[in-house]
């Protein structure tokens, strides 16, 4: 599967921007996309709202 690139978290930041003002359950997105994440402080935040969500 690979790192995402910055591409990609670009990407996949604003569709969870969406779901989250959407009001969409997003935890299962976070899920996917957490191992590809290298970036230390992008994954600790995208942990913490994945934590928040369940």
């Amino acid at each position: 599967m690979g790192f995402a690139s910055r591409d990609d978290l670009a990407a996949f930041l604003k569709e969870l921007a969406a779901a989250e003002e959407a009001g969409r359950p997003h935890a299962e997105m976070l899920r996917k996309m957490l191992p590809r994440v290298r970036d230390d402080a992008v994954y600790r935040a995208l942990k913490a709202k994945l934590q928040a969500q369940e």
